[in-house]
This record gives structure tokens, C-alpha cells and sequence, in this order.
């Protein structure tokens, strides 16, 4: 590689590092904002190294009796102050202020304190303060590089933290030549929050820290290996290209999916993750970062337990699954949302037993959005407990002018107790409808019979599907043959017309 060529390219890393420590546009606001938080991380380490600047001035102060650098030195007490203050006060509180607040705080006051360090360091050469300064000088300098390897250091794991990650990632950069690529592994564990609930947050450590040993015995011996926050690591490594990546993933999970064994529990731990390469998924860090957590965040939609390679696809399916859920949140607000009620029909006395609550929404833009669209995204977002409480709370409201006799169901989650069984309408009124659909609905309906439940066949659009569910076994029908889904007084309207067609059948 010519020197001209490496030289530039070492720039521009240099300057994707930077763009990660204080950018303002180049990362997503998810890794940018943590990236920033990771300034806060230690703020212990920040105030044993104001410590050590500030007696070193106050010694050289006291031995040269200078105006000048006394001043000086009580400037830097002041600013040392405000820092550690400042961090402390900020390190449980990141979320609550803006990244670029954030990063202005740190910048000013490195900035501030190495400016004013640096004068009394002039100073004291000038005034020729005796030799028993510089070795203090020394002393502290040694101790605060060793301080900045434990403030580089995740203390549950003994991985790198964010700060160390982002240091090595550069020099790696650096480093990089010829064909070689730096691949970017971001894995999440999956449901580590219930590890944590259960067994406790010790627990929960020592399952990080076991985790931690085996990434480092799977992953390459040159590799960075990082814990970036909470369950979160990733792992940094060269490459010839995505097939050796592809057997590397794999390994990883085998290896995290292996049981673990703490206190007499046996513990199985999944793990999602997402794969970028540079130079092929971007040119600099910030770029390579954020194509990772897209792969991450795709091997959590497709089920979990599975590892994703960052496509551009991905880009544009999360500015959409981004702006449903603003909307979406925006949508319960504004009431842009309503609950249609389906009829379930009792098959045999053709009365109505239930109805289902489903929810749409009317966007004053898009028009009506499919259940399909904005459902999956409350699953992920966790918007789904709000929407589910405020559906049920809609739901009770309708149900409580209906009779006794008539139940409302309302979908909230495959984790709760259930008293019916669906078959879906792709068995009666989809292509696959014959032999083998009826033996199947059969087959459900003995089941269900045997558990004691109800089965409803949806989808019912005609009187032969009718007949053939209720021959199958099928207790429950729902369909456009009853009715479609219907405001809440439609479908009180439907209950009074059939109770006055029961009153004229008895008269």
C-alpha cells in the first residue's frame, strides 16, 4: 500500500474516531448516546487523577512561592472540583440529558483542565522547581496511566468497556493493511433481564463473567473483546471475508448456549447477534457500529438464538419500524385508534357466545394500517403493554352493556392461560382446503375435546365451511358468513337483533 494512500487512511480512522467520542450526526441516537454515557462510567478514576494533577501543582506551588502558578494551581482545584462533581452527579443520570449536553459538560472540562495543568507545568520549568517535583510528576504520570487501564476496564468481566473498546478499535484500524477487513460481532443475550429477577443481580455477574471466558476462548487470540453495557459485547476482529465469519458466529453461540452451572442451578443463555465488516458495510467506525446493531437488532425480530449480517435493507426497515412505533405512541394519545368487535358464533344454535376484540387504526395520513404492520413493532418496542392495557380497558367498557351470557376475548399474550383453541382460516377457506386440513381440524378438535376447550374455526365465509367445521368437531365459528368485525354499537345492535329474533321464535 503506498505510504500516501496508508497515511490518509490512517487519518480518516483517526477522524472516525473521533466522530464516535463526539460526532453529532454520523452514529444512530441508541450508539451515539452510550457511546457518550461511557464518559460518566468511572467517575471514581476521573477524581483520583484530579487528585494527583492538583497536589502535584499544590507542591509545585509551595516550592517555587510564584503568585502566578499559586493562582493557577487554585483555577485547577476549582475546574478538578466542578469535573468530579459533575461526573458523579451525572454517571446515574445519562438518560436524562441530551447527548450533545453531555459531551459539551466533558469537553469544556477537559479542555479547561488541560489547559491550566499545562500553564503550571510551564511555570514550574521556568521558576526551575527542584528535581523532587518532576519525580512526584513522574509518579502520578505513572499512576494515572494505570488508572486509565482500570478506567478501560469492565470490572464484572475484565473485558475492555466502552472506553477501551473505542481506543483499541482505532489502534486495530491503524494497524489494518492489504486485503485484510475488521469484522464487528455485537452480541445481546436474550432475556437476561428474567436471570437477573430471578436469581439475583450476583448471580447475574458471575453468568456475564463466565460469558466473558468463553468469548475469550472462541473468539481469534488477536481479537478485542468488550463488554459494552449491561448484557451487551462485542468482539473486533480481522478477516479474509464472510465465510470464516460464518463459522466464527457459530462456534459463539455453541459455546454461549452451553449450560452453565451456578450454585446448584443450570442456567441456558441464548444470545442474539449482528455481523458488519469494514470495508464492505462502511468506511469508518461509526458506520461499522451501527451496521452491527441493525444485524443485532434483525436477528431479534427473525426469533432470537441466531446471528444476522448487516444488509442495506435493514437501514430502510428500521427508519419504518422507528417511525410506526412515534406514531404509534402518538396514535394511543390522539385516540386515532378503535376496537371492532367479530361476532363468535356458537355452531350449533347459531347464537352469539363472544365476541373478539381487535384493534384498528385510522392513520389521518396513511389511512388504515394492517394489524400486522404496527403489532410486531408494539412487540418489540414494548408499546404492546400500553396498547394491550388501553384495548382491554376499551373492551370492559363495551362488554359491561352486553348480556351476562355474552364473553369478550381480547388477545394479549401466544404466556396466559387459555380457555379456546383457533383454527386458522387458512384451513377452511385457504388453497390446502381437503383430506388432509379436515384431518388436521379433526385432529385439534378431539384434542381440545379432551382438554376440556372450545374450539373456534375463523375465517368462515360460507355455509359449506360452516358444515364441514362443525362435522370436523368445531364448536366456534367466526367469519364474514356471521359478520365482519363491527364498532362497539354495531355490535350491540347485532345482540339486540338476535334476542328479538329468539322472543318471535318462543312467541
Amino acid at each position: 500500500m503506498p505510504v500516501r494512500e496508508r497515511g490518509d487512511r490512517q487519518i480518516n480512522n483517526l477522524r472516525s474516531f473521533l466522530q464516535v467520542l463526539f460526532g453529532t450526526n454520523a452514529l444512530n441516537d441508541r450508539v451515539r448516546q452510550t457511546l457518550v454515557a461511557s464518559l460518566y462510567t468511572h467517575p471514581s478514576s476521573l477524581a483520583l487523577g484530579a487528585a494527583c494533577g492538583v497536589g502535584t501543582s499544590v507542591v509545585a506551588a509551595s516550592l517555587a512561592k510564584d503568585p502566578w502558578i499559586v493562582a493557577a494551581t487554585v483555577t485547577l482545584f476549582l475546574i478538578a472540583s466542578f469535573r468530579v462533581g459533575a461526573a458523579f452527579y451525572l454517571q446515574r443520570r445519562t438518560e436524562r440529558h441530551g447527548t450533545r449536553q453531555l459531551e459539551l459538560v466533558y469537553e469544556s472540562g477537559a479542555w479547561s483542565y488541560a489547559l491550566v495543568l499545562g500553564v503550571i507545568a510551564a511555570l514550574a520549568v521556568g521558576n526551575r522547581v527542584e528535581p523532587q517535583v518532576e519525580l512526584l510528576a513522574e509518579t502520578n504520570a505513572r499512576l494515572a496511566e494505570k488508572m486509565q487501564m482500570l478506567a478501560r476496564t469492565d470490572v464484572v468481566t475484565g473485558l475492555f468497556n466502552r472506553a477501551g473498546l473505542n481506543h483499541h478499535l482505532v489502534e486495530r484500524l491503524m494497524r489494518l493493511c492489504g486485503e485484510r477487513k475488521l469484522a464487528l460481532f455485537w452480541l445481546d443475550l436474550d432475556r437476561f433481564k428474567e436471570v437477573n429477577d430471578t436469581l439475583g443481580h450476583p448471580v447475574g455477574d458471575r453468568v456475564l463473567s463466565e460469558i466473558a471466558t468463553r468469548l475469550r476462548k472462541r473468539s481469534p487470540p488477536d481479537a478485542t473483546i468488550a463488554r459494552f453495557g449491561g448484557d451487551e459485547f462485542i468482539i473486533a476482529c480481522e478477516t479474509e471475508g464472510r465465510a470464516e465469519l460464518e463459522t466464527l458466529a457459530a462456534e459463539l453461540l455453541k459455546e454461549i448456549t452451553r449450560p452453565i452451572r451456578i450454585d446448584g442451578d443450570r442456567l441456558e443463555i441464548r444470545s442474539s447477534m449482528g455481523i458488519a465488516m469494514m470495508p464492505d458495510d462502511g468506511s469508518d467506525l461509526d458506520s461499522l457500529m451501527q451496521g452491527a446493531d441493525l444485524a443485532l437488532y434483525h436477528s431479534k425480530v427473525k426469533g432470537r438464538n441466531q446471528f444476522s449480517f448487516f444488509d442495506p435493507s435493514m437501514t430502510r426497515d428500521l427508519v419504518r419500524r422507528r417511525e410506526i412505533e412515534s406514531e404509534l405512541r402518538q396514535a394511543l394519545q390522539k385516540e386515532e385508534l378503535s376496537i371492532f368487535y367479530q361476532p363468535i358464533v356458537d355452531l350449533a344454535t347459531g347464537q352469539i357466545r363472544s365476541f373478539e376484540a381487535l384493534v384498528r387504526w385510522f392513520h389521518p395520513e396513511k389511512g388504515e394500517l394492517r394489524p400486522d404492520e404496527f403489532i410486531p413493532v408494539a412487540e418489540e418496542t414494548g408499546v404492546i403493554i400500553t396498547l394491550g392495557n388501553w384495548i382491554t380497558a376499551q373492551a370492559a367498557k363495551a362488554a359491561a352493556q352486553w348480556p351476562d351470557d355474552v364473553t369478550i376475548c381480547v388477545n394479549l399474550s401466544d404466556k396466559y392461560p387459555f380457555s379456546k383453541i383457533k383454527v386458522d382460516r387458512s384451513f377452511v377457506s385457504g388453497i390446502n382446503v381437503g383430506k388432509t386440513s379436515d384431518a388436521i381440524i379433526r385432529a385439534v378438535a378431539e384434542m381440545a375435546n379432551t382438554l376440556e376447550m372450545e374450539i373456534v374455526a375463523e375465517g368462515l365465509e360460507t355455509v359449506d365451511q360452516v358444515r364441514a367445521v362443525r362435522a370436523a368437531g368445531c364448536t366456534l365459528g367466526q367469519g364474514y358468513y356471521f359478520s365482519r368485525a363491527v364498532p362497539d354499537h354495531l355490535a350491540a345492535l347485532l345482540l339486540v337483533q338476535e334476542q328479538e329474533g329468539a322472543r318471535r321464535l318462543t312467541a
